[in-house]
């Protein structure tokens, strides 16, 4: 069997802090039959946060809650959507001929690229070449 590592003695625990706090556990909590929420501030009631939810009505009703009164009121609906109007793309004809050309000269731009980088890479293999012949 392998040998264990001898036993580290364990440090003593610090002393609490001297100060007028009291533990969170000796906190007393108004009714004891209901025990204390950590996450509630001090002298909270009990809420219940899903039925205080008033002025927000339904969430489909159309209005946007996050959007102020002020500007929901005053500027026109196309002003606060943040869609694209998609009515100025055309017709599904249309889109498909845009498509089309789009992807033609996609194609023409990558083939001008490609004999470019090949001119170049031919132009500097030569230039290697005749530099490797010259110091021959």
């Amino acid at each position: 069997m392998p040998a264990l590592p001898p036993k580290r003695s364990i440090p003593p625990r610090p002393k609490p802090p001297s100060g007028t706090t009291t533990p969170v556990s000796l906190i007393a909590t108004p009714d004891p039959s209901k025990p204390c929420d950590p996450f509630q501030p001090f002298g909270a009631d009990v809420i219940d946060h899903f039925q205080a939810k008033k002025g927000l009505g339904d969430p489909f009703s159309g209005k946007d809650p996050f959007i102020p009164s002020s500007a929901s009121s005053n500027a026109p609906k196309e002003s606060t959507s943040s869609f694209t109007d998609v009515s100025s793309f055309g017709n599904e004809a249309q889109q498909l001929e845009w498509a089309k050309r789009e992807s033609e000269r996609a194609e023409r731009d990558r083939l001008k690229r490609l004999r470019q980088q090949e001119q170049e890479d031919l132009e500097l293999a030569i230039a290697l070449s005749k530099a490797e012949m010259s110091n021959a």
